[in-house]
């Protein structure tokens, strides 16, 4: 898989963690605490998600400037 697809494929995994994450906070009263558990771990999959892309974002530069 090319780096341009790796890349595009995190943006995908983050995207569709973000959209989990909204969508389970429009559903639930996250103040009750089981909610709000299960809420802190789709939360939690998004960060990793988000965090995984801007790794991939910042090498993908990197490698464009060093061109």
């Amino acid at each position: 898989m090319s780096k341009e697809d790796e890349l595009r494929m995190a943006m995908r995994r983050w995207h569709q963690a973000h959209s989990e994450v909204m969508d389970f906070y429009e559903r639930n009263d996250i103040m009750d605490p089981t909610a709000y558990s299960v809420w802190i771990v789709l939360w939690e999959a998004e960060n990793t998600a988000r965090l995984k892309t801007e790794d991939l974002l910042a090498e993908a530069r990197q490698e464009d400037s060093d061109r």
